[in-house]
């Protein structure tokens, strides 16, 4: 899956991030990764609603760190669902 951008020939800097979603296991291709946290639920706020229409598909919300807003990637709108990969 593209997401809607140009498909891109890896490079150094591109990583591959591993997500566990349910029953199944994908390696999401990203253009690079500079932190990696761990943040409470409530530090998740609703997409805003200026977002493009893709975000807001793609977006389980944002959150508000160190000057920065982050994107929440909904995995469960990237991946088949568990239960169809099941069967």
């Amino acid at each position: 899956m593209e997401l809607g951008f140009p498909r891109t020939e890896p490079t150094a800097r591109h990583a591959i991030v591993v997500v566990d979603y349910g029953n199944q296991v994908a390696g999401l291709l990203v253009d690079g990764v500079s932190d990696i946290f761990t943040v409470g639920e409530e530090l998740i706020q609703p997409t805003p609603d200026i977002a493009a229409e893709t975000a807001k598909l793609l977006l389980r919300g944002v959150i508000a760190l160190e000057g920065r807003l982050i994107g929440v990637i909904d995995i469960s709108n990237l991946l088949p669902s568990p239960e169809l990969v099941a069967a």
